[in-house]
């Protein structure tokens, strides 16, 4: 993850994409998520049209030059669901399908700017592929 922390009962972070191919691709969709427990066992992910807004009729084409990046954001709520009287451990990894691909990527579950891990208390969402610079506040690409 690239960036992230905590929002009104949830926790997550942005996902970046990048390019690493010598010409443009073009991205539209879902990335395939797949949450990782200490097990390594997967987790079913369920996606949303889009955070904070209105249900998308189709996601946007993301085109992506070599080296840049387009983002996902990823979130997860940080309380009990229903029935749990505590949350189970933290995902430890992400495995993440870009969308259109079967190229998979195990990455850390880290969230840097919280200092924690994803929580697995409840609900793991995704969303679309979007163009990194709609998320103004992220640090630049070359930032760790």
């Amino acid at each position: 993850m690239i960036y992230g922390g905590p929002a009104a009962g949830t926790m997550g972070g942005v996902l970046g994409l990048t390019n690493e191919g010598r010409v443009p691709c073009r991205l539209a969709g879902w990335p395939v998520l797949a949450a990782l427990g200490a097990p390594g066992r997967p987790i079913a992910v369920r996606t949303l049209g889009v955070f904070g807004g209105p249900a998308l009729a189709s996601p946007p084409v993301v085109t992506i030059r070599p080296g840049a990046q387009a983002v996902a954001v990823v979130t997860a709520a940080d309380a009990p669901g229903p029935g749990l009287a505590s949350c189970p451990p933290p995902y430890r990894r992400l495995r993440v399908t870009p969308p259109g691909s079967s190229h998979s990527t195990v990455i850390s579950a880290w969230i840097p700017q919280a200092g924690v891990y994803l929580p697995a208390c409840y609900r793991v969402s995704i969303s679309p592929v979007i163009a990194r610079s709609l998320l103004p506040y992220l640090p630049p690409a070359s930032a760790k």
